[in-house]
């Protein structure tokens, strides 16, 4: 069973917590892209990607350290952990740094997210930047080429997590398509 990004925020401010820090926050993602570029009417490149972190704030006293890391396994988010701490215990005191404090429960935002955006295939987006390109080399008839089209889409799930009480979980889509024309 794969780990939530409020799950992997919790446990890293645990971890924090353990490895001597007085307080903690941490902001745990987890993302999908998929982008396609096209140009002279064909698929130039497509990537698809995922890609997950966990940033750690640790405060010892007036002190603030930070550590990101990708490695959001149980060791992973640990090492990440004890790595801002660590940071902390070297910093400069700064006696405006604090942890944020829990100012009650978290506003659910309705539509941050299209579920629908993930079932799109991928020959369905790399029409669409084809499309793009197309649309661009017929608005109007100044426009000789199109340097590029591209299609970008993306879903993001973000976990938040302090030793305050402070947090909550979301999910977040976009899309976007552009035409650079010449």
């Amino acid at each position: 069973m794969r780990t939530t990004t409020d799950e992997v925020a919790k446990k890293a401010v645990q971890a924090a917590l353990s490895a001597g820090a007085d307080d903690a926050e941490a902001y745990a993602s987890e993302e999908a892209k998929r982008e396609v570029r096209a140009h002279g009417g064909e698929i130039e490149s497509l990537s698809a990607a995922t890609q997950r972190g966990v940033g750690v704030r640790a405060w010892i006293g007036e002190r603030v350290g930070y550590g990101f890391g990708t490695d959001v396994s149980p060791t992973g988010v640990a090492a990440i952990a004890t790595r801002a701490v660590e940071a902390a215990r070297v910093a400069d005191p700064d006696r405006f740094a604090a942890p944020p404090s829990a100012g009650g429960e978290a506003v659910e935002i309705a539509g941050l997210s299209d579920p629908t955006l993930a079932g799109w295939p991928t020959p369905r987006v790399a029409e669409l930047a084809l499309a793009v390109e197309r649309a661009g080399l017929g608005f109007d008839r100044r426009i000789v080429a199109v340097e590029q089209a591209v299609y970008v889409d993306s879903s993001e799930r973000v976990g938040i997590a302090s030793s305050s009480g402070a947090g909550g979980e979301f999910e977040s889509s976009s899309c976007y398509a552009y035409a650079q024309a010449l």
